[in-house]
């Protein structure tokens, strides 16, 4: 009887361990599906967030060109003003050789300007691969350079404060975000016919050591039923094929996880102010 018994529990014992060996088995493979289903929904949205930065940079490339076609009608208009003046003094014979040097320096400084201005083209999209110290003057410079001649065609002022305020962050970075918007704030001041506009940059120090940077424009505030809406990936107020509702979505991702810091945007006085907190 005590053979049986025993004979018995061991059998069971065998089946228990069996059944607990299939049961880690189980979870083992399903702890594993689990880990691949991870590991592709974090490469779909690395893909994702891949794919919406190269959707941002074209869209900020098409407006950076149309920012130069801007910057360039000037000098070519001036090149073609003194080619024209060139020939009409040879046709009635009064060309001498110093109205040939003056005009050949002309020419020498406007292309040279304009070459410059594709070659800030160029480096403002080259990535930073570190952080460096920088002040608001010189991140203004570097846009300055690029939208200069739109900002005088919309009868934009862009005024800077604490201009000399030091930042140590990723200057590239930030330049975007302040580019968004600038071209946001642009679209603004059409859309609701402001006259005087005016852009306001500034930089300080918050209570707490932290650094603010704030874009502040007089475009009349942002409605109050969208004012949460509008860091959503692909919102956007402009009529259809006008606007991509991904620029103020990549500028809060950038300063999110590439600065580690925040944005936000509030209403104030007549017009937005976005906030930026390093």
């Amino acid at each position: 009887m005590g053979k049986k018994v025993i004979s018995y529990m061991e059998k069971n014992t065998q089946e228990c361990l069996e059944f607990y060996k299939n049961q880690v088995v189980t979870q083992q493979n399903e702890i594993q599906e689990l880990q691949e289903q991870l590991k592709t929904e974090i490469l779909l949205n690395t893909q994702k967030d891949e794919i919406l930065f190269l959707q941002s940079k074209n869209a900020q490339a098409g407006e950076m060109l149309n920012m130069i076609a801007h910057q360039w009608r000037q000098p070519l208009n001036a090149i073609n003003a003194s080619s024209i003046k060139l020939h009409l003094k040879h046709e009635i014979g009064s060309l001498v050789l110093d109205d040939v040097i003056e005009s050949g320096e002309f020419i020498r400084r406007q292309t040279q300007n304009m070459s410059d201005t594709i070659s800030h083209f160029m480096e403002f999209f080259k990535p930073d691969t570190k952080k460096q110290t920088f002040t608001l003057k010189e991140i203004i410079s570097d846009i300055d350079s690029l939208v200069q001649a739109q900002l005088a065609q919309d009868m934009i002022t862009l005024k800077i404060v604490n201009e000399q305020y030091n930042i140590y962050s990723y200057k590239k970075e930030i330049s975007h975000i302040f580019l968004n918007l600038i071209a946001n704030a642009k679209d603004a001041f059409k859309e609701k016919c402001i006259k005087n506009r005016v852009i306001t940059i500034s930089a300080f120090h918050s209570t707490n050591s932290s650094i603010i940077l704030q874009v502040k424009d007089n475009a009349g505030g942002i409605s109050k039923n969208i004012l949460d809406k509008i860091f959503n990936l692909y919102f956007t107020t402009k009529e259809c094929g006008k606007g991509t509702g991904i620029g103020l979505y990549m500028s809060k991702k950038i300063t999110n996880n590439i600065l580690g810091g925040d944005i936000q945007v509030e209403n104030v006085d007549d017009g937005a102010v976005f906030t930026i907190r390093l």
